[in-house]
């Protein structure tokens, strides 16, 4: 890359051909290499501006090193989808039929329908019978609303089994979070893995609904410290170029493990065996962890920097790379912890700008956790089989990670959420739309609508870590996932509402899906963008700009280097910086007016 393209970050277009007087060439370049009096040399680099995401592709940023480790951190997500997955079937409420050789009284519900007929939908019907004039048809499969009772008054403790897990999953992003910020990844990650193994166990040993529910409260507090840490350790290793691939590679885990589940559940007919037997992944997730370093970023944040230099020097030896050792990171050190400092939650309430864009995103996540577990849990009901219509919700998102990837690296963060949550919303409204008759159209629609959940969540995740800028990413992120998992311990709750109207949870959805999109229009883009560091980041937004710059004749000054003038002609979009000229400073530097 010659000295004129890289003063202005270009690429792909060669400005060494021979160039007229006043020639032009229009091309697109970040406009913070040409203001703010920056200026650059091509044959020195300014190891000053060396970033943490430079070293890393120094190394390799998706070599041999990073492939083993998010395989390895991809492995020990697999049992990930677990602990809040399992509900769909240990939550089971199975149809009921009328009880046969049994006096019922006159002008009842079972006086007027067949014993072999089967009933889901007609739960004030049942509530109006006694317990021995009715029975469960679950053909031996038990779940806690089988074994408790739970229906008719008691048909919110099913729900809240389900609810209960995302409640604790909130406090424990909170909590886990904050010390996974204070003492690394690593530290909280494996306890926290360990305890998760123990809270699936000790289903098997409850006595009563309540204290089931104390041990899915246990069981989501402790399941946000991996389920956070395992994203972060498989994206932070890879350079940014890669991030979003190695995130779609880590999403593929989620269904993967719902489907060995699916198959455990098959065999399993107790509750309680198959929560028992969910645990035993972990075992393996546990050992492979132990071959996973800490996080190179937060130890280089924290000034553990010769921890840091240590891992990017193994990623580089594996990589077959030559790490630069004469950069140092412990010389970088102070600026990254400048920007590594953060501020309070109260700057989102002091701008409106900033509030906006918080409210905004805290909704579009709390649709998105809603709509993905409400569409998981309602497969149950939507006829047919109840382990294949399961087995297609969870593998319908493997295609959904590869249309996020795709979509989010060619069209953009904002069209790919807008286009998403339409969709959703549209299948949705169709399934709405269609007889409980026509069972086979219904789970169609169905699963498309969680096809394009799936991607919205992965959409939306990589979206919302560019919008908040470094000093406000975790508060930020915090926020969002909360209200993700609000939104997702409502879901068992939306489930109820189909005993009001089979079309109620669907309708929702659609309606929700819709604001989404709606509040998706003003959040800004930030494809293709630097990444925001600071607040002025926000109201000062890097945009790319195509302008057309004329060359005059580039002459031979002072006996060494090339001296010339460029026009920078700014297009609508740019007001700052039509018709600067630009003057050689020095041979190989630039001096920006």
């Amino acid at each position: 890359m010659s000295d004129k393209e890289e003063l202005l970050g270009i690429e792909d277009v060669d400005l060494d051909d021979d160039l007229e007087d006043d020639s032009e060439v229009e091309f697109e370049f970040p406009l913070k290499n040409v203001v703010g009096g920056e200026s650059r040399s091509s044959n020195q680099e300014d190891q000053n501006n060396v970033t943490i995401d430079e070293y890393l592709i120094k190394t390799g940023e998706c070599g041999k090193y990073q492939i083993i480790m998010v395989f390895l951190m991809g492995f020990a997500m697999i049992p990930m989808s677990f602990p809040p997955l399992i509900f769909y079937y240990i939550g089971y409420d199975p149809p009921w039929s009328c009880t046969a050789n049994v006096s019922h009284p006159n002008g009842t519900f079972c006086t007027t329908h067949n014993a072999s007929q089967l009933f889901k939908h007609t739960e004030n019907d049942r509530c109006s019978l006694n317990q021995g004039e009715w029975h469960y048809m679950n053909h031996g499969r038990s779940s806690v609303v089988t074994e408790f009772n739970l229906v008719c008054k008691d048909a919110w403790l099913d729900a809240l089994t389900g609810s209960i897990v995302f409640v604790g999953w909130g406090i424990g992003i909170l909590t886990l979070g904050y010390l996974s910020d204070q003492y690394g990844r690593k530290k909280i990650l494996y306890p926290a893995m360990l305890l998760t193994l123990l809270a699936l166990m000790a289903h098997a040993f409850v006595t009563s609904i309540w204290q089931l529910l104390v041990v899915r409260f246990i069981m989501g507090f402790v399941y946000s410290g991996p389920a956070l840490n395992h994203y972060i350790l498989s994206t932070e290793i890879v350079g940014p170029n890669r991030r979003a691939l190695a995130s779609t590679l880590s999403s593929c885990a989620w269904p993967i493990g719902a489907f060995l589940m699916t198959i455990k559940a098959y065999y399993l007919n107790n509750w309680r065996h198959l929560a028992l037997f969910s645990s035993v992944p972990y075992m393996f997730g546990l050992i492979t962890c132990i071959c996973v370093p800490e996080s190179f970023r937060w130890l280089h944040v924290k000034g553990r920097t010769a921890e840091a230099e240590k891992i990017l020097q193994k990623a580089s030896k594996c990589n077959n790379t030559n790490f630069i050792n004469d950069l140092s990171l412990e010389k970088y050190q102070n600026s990254s912890q400048e920007k590594a400092k953060k501020v309070s939650y109260l700057v989102l309430f002091k701008s409106c700008k900033l509030f906006v864009m918080m409210i905004s995103q805290a909704f579009i996540w709390f649709n998105s956790g809603m709509v993905y577990y409400a569409l998981s849990w309602a497969f149950s009901d939507l006829g047919g089989n109840m382990y294949l219509n399961f087995v297609w919700s969870t593998l319908i998102e493997l295609p959904g990670a590869l249309i996020s990837y795709f979509l989010l690296n060619f069209i953009g963060r904002k069209k790919t959420c807008i286009i998403i949550y339409l969709l959703t919303g549209l299948f949705c409204l169709v399934v709405t739309c269609i007889p409980e008759s026509e069972k086979v159209a219904r789970l169609v629609f169905g699963l498309l609508g969680k096809l394009m959940a799936s991607a919205g969540f992965m959409s939306i995740y990589m979206w919302s870590s560019e919008i908040y800028p470094t000093c406000l990413r975790t508060q930020g992120m915090g926020i969002n996932i909360v209200t993700s998992r609000a939104g997702a311990a409502t879901s068992p709750f939306i489930k109820l509402l189909n005993r009001i109207h089979p079309a109620a949870p669907f309708g929702l959805m659609t309606t929700t899906c819709f604001i989404s999109m709606l509040l998706a229009f003003v959040l800004p883009e930030t494809f293709r963008k630097p990444t925001r560091e600071t607040l002025d980041d926000i109201y000062q937004d890097n945009k790319t700009y195509t302008h057309k710059i004329h060359f005059a004749s580039f002459t031979q000054e002072d006996g060494g280097g090339d001296e010339g003038m460029v026009r920078i002609d700014g297009n609508e979009n740019d007001e700052d910086i039509e018709d600067t000229e630009h003057l050689l400073a020095s041979p190989g530097d630039y001096a920006i007016a």
